[in-house]
């Protein structure tokens, strides 16, 4: 399953790449309608997989940045996340124009909950250094997740496909919460540290720019990492789409 899920977000970010963004439904009249027609039933079939594996099981992942102020290293592990079965796409638009791919994509999610451990060591620079290990919660009753991307096919590297332009937006309700134990190694400024966490992390994650090109920052470079070592061609994710809603 943990191949399936990598699998999944590779897919989506290459599959999602539409220069001239309009509903589902509307964008078949244009572009390259085999193609929206093919990722739709892809992601449809992805949602019963997905519902069928929920609770799903990760094993860890590791973060270091140096960049927009920001000084990172992270990781995160045992991870255990529900609610990923509730995914919903909502907007979906995806067109062809050899040797680019154009996407859109707009996914929901409902009642998530995040249990795990982490480490974590943030210099923002300008602000309050954090720093700390232990387990993690986090509880979200709804999420969006928008995603554009452009794409190329790099002639260089075997076709393989390639993120030129990558941007990820979130969307989470204030009513967010996330419980850290051990934040700066001390119980007491930890819920302290938390609590603020909790207030600022709305508006941190939907409207802060510097945390969202964080994001897709990593998200473009572990995908195209990804995309180069396993040869990942635009024929090889047509064919395995099709192999795939079989």
């Amino acid at each position: 399953m943990n191949n399936f899920l990598l699998g999944l977000c590779t897919f989506c970010l290459i599959l999602l790449c539409t220069a001239e963004p309009q509903p589902a439904e509307a964008s078949r009249a244009i572009g390259d309608d085999g193609l929206q027609t093919l990722v739709e039933k892809f992601m449809n079939k992805a949602k019963e997989v997905l519902k069928g594996n929920d609770p799903y099981s990760f094993g860890s992942a590791w973060y270091d940045s140096n960049s927009y102020g920001i000084l990172l290293n992270a990781s995160l592990s045992d991870l255990i996340i529900s609610g990923i079965g509730t995914m919903n796409m909502t907007y979906l638009s995806v067109a062809e124009d050899d040797p680019n791919i154009n996407a859109m994509m707009n996914l929901t999610f409902n009642n998530l909950i995040l249990t795990g451990s982490y480490f974590l060591n943030l210099d923002p620079l300008t602000l309050v250094k954090l720093y700390g290990s232990g387990p993690l919660g986090a509880t979200a009753p709804s999420m969006n997740l928008n995603i554009t991307a452009n794409l190329t096919q790099n002639i260089i590297a075997g076709n393989s496909l390639q993120i030129s332009d990558l941007n990820i937006t979130l969307g989470v309700p204030k009513s967010i919460t996330f419980d850290i134990t051990n934040l700066l190694k001390r119980p007491a400024l930890s819920k302290f540290a938390t609590q603020i966490i909790n207030d600022l992390a709305p508006s941190v994650l939907n409207d802060d720019e510097q945390v969202q090109n964080l994001l897709a920052a990593y998200a473009k470079s572990a995908t195209n990492s990804y995309m180069i070592n396993h040869q990942i061609t635009l024929a090889f994710v047509k064919e395995f789409m099709e192999k795939f809603i079989q």
